[in-house]
């Protein structure tokens, strides 16, 4: 599963936003649900557990793009 969060307000360069890049190896999903009310947002949640994966030897990678060039 990958969880992508990108700042489309702000440009590094010229033609990359910023972003924060979440990868889980392995998930399970365990419920969802979805809302449908007339003429309201449909709004949806998703209830996960992330497992760790003996093939990728992995977890979870994080992924951080921005200006800054060392903390």
């Amino acid at each position: 599963m990958r969880i992508k969060i990108i700042d489309s307000n702000d440009t590094i360069g010229t033609s990359s936003n910023p972003t924060l890049t979440i990868d889980l190896a392995s998930v399970i999903m365990t419920e969802f649900a979805k809302t449908q009310d007339n003429d309201a947002l449909v709004r949806q949640s998703i209830t996960f557990k992330a497992l760790y994966s003996m093939t990728d030897s992995s977890m979870i990678s994080a992924t951080l793009l921005n200006t800054q060039s060392s903390y």
